[in-house]
């Protein structure tokens, strides 16, 4: 695997999977597909009580690959990452994002399902795509049920990005460190206490029992998103628009068709 690292911790009972896609740890297709088979690996872990999931560099995740948004790649990246959205949300395991730096789109997708968000002062959560010319897919299904429908609304239509201490106090993290150091002292603390001194049985039938609605009609509705996405915004003179803007850094010029 070249996009990513997965170790294994704890006499199996802890995986580490670790982006490893530098500067950004964008998701292309490639590095989606490899998540694909790590995730597929995990769920023949018999011993598998908990998966980490961090990235290697200053940033934890920035999203969907911009390049690769447009046609022809675009319905091949969607899939691919409704793929691993499925897979993750169907790992019976305790799920943990590790987050550092920018947490975006895609990414904060990524955190959203996990169980548990561990982030510091650097991390910055948010669903930027509304600024392209686009709309998170898997966000609109969870984020309501972690922040409440109004803010979740508001964190969406304004794609602004929020500090880990606001994350926090919305519900969309569960603990926060103050500096890089700290997050892993902090991390080692946790896994600890709620992960390392249970049962996995017990913990593997827990993360069972409590999975919510949204995660049961997942495969449904992701199918209807992605619909909409590929008829609606993919082919549209705005998602261009916004997609290059984007990569040029300048201002886009929405035409509104």
């Amino acid at each position: 695997m070249e996009a990513i690292r997965l170790s294994e911790e704890h006499g199996g009972r802890v995986a580490r999977l670790v982006l490893e896609a530098p500067p950004d740890q964008a998701l292309t297709i490639a590095l989606l597909q490899e998540l694909e088979s790590a995730l597929d690996a995990l769920g023949r872990w018999p011993d598998l009580a908990c998966l980490v999931v961090e990235g290697t560099a200053r940033d934890f995740c920035t999203g969907l690959a911009p390049a690769q948004r447009r046609r022809p790649y675009a319905a091949m990246l969607l899939r691919a990452w409704h793929s691993v959205a499925r897979r993750l949300a169907s790992l019976e395991a305790v799920r943990v994002a590790k987050v550092r730096g920018r947490c975006l789109g895609a990414g904060c997708e990524l955190a959203l399902l996990c169980h548990q968000v561990w982030a510091d002062r650097t991390g910055k959560m948010g669903f930027p795509e509304i600024s392209i010319g686009a709309f998170p897919t898997v966000a609109p299904l969870l984020l309501a049920a972690r922040t409440g429908e109004t803010r979740a609304a508001e964190l969406m239509l304004s794609g602004r990005e929020i500090d880990a201490a606001e994350a926090q106090g919305l519900g969309l993290a569960n603990a926060c460190a103050s500096g890089w150091e700290d997050l892993d002292a902090l991390s080692a603390r946790l896994l600890e206490r709620d992960v390392l001194s249970r049962s996995t049985v017990a913990l593997r039938a827990m993360v069972r029992a409590m999975r919510p609605p949204a995660f049961e009609r997942l495969e449904d509705d992701l199918l209807d998103a992605e619909k909409l996405y590929l008829s609606r915004v993919t082919p549209s003179q705005d998602a261009e628009e916004g997609l290059s803007a984007a990569l040029h850094r300048r201002t886009p010029v929405w035409k509104h068709a």
